[in-house]
């Protein structure tokens, strides 16, 4: 692991952000903090850009998305508005994540 990576990996961790153990998905990291989540993208041992924010569900990821100007969580198996509370925090988490990936 890079020197780069190690440094940025610390400042999350220290954020209270976790990594998702998710062997299945190969092509990214999965951050979590509060249900919500971020994935992004692995290139070998760097870290690229962040994808867009959600939640965890029960049934999967739910991204967070806008839809008649309120906050939506969409998933495979779910639709819904998402809570003021899911919103603020998906969007905080995308924005740390955010701020220490670029």
């Amino acid at each position: 692991m890079t020197e780069q990576t190690l440094a940025r990996l610390e400042k999350i961790a220290a954020l209270g952000i976790r990594i998702l153990p998710l062997p299945e998905i190969t092509t990214h990291v999965v951050f979590e903090r509060d249900g919500c989540a971020v994935l992004v993208e692995r290139h070998g041992e760097a870290l690229g850009a962040a994808g867009g924010p959600g939640v965890l569900t029960g049934s999967g990821f739910a991204a967070l998305v806008e839809r008649g100007g309120e906050p939506w969580l969409i998933g495979k198996h779910e639709q819904r508005r998402a809570t003021v509370a899911e919103a603020q925090s998906a969007r905080l988490l995308f924005r740390d994540l955010q701020s220490i990936l670029s």
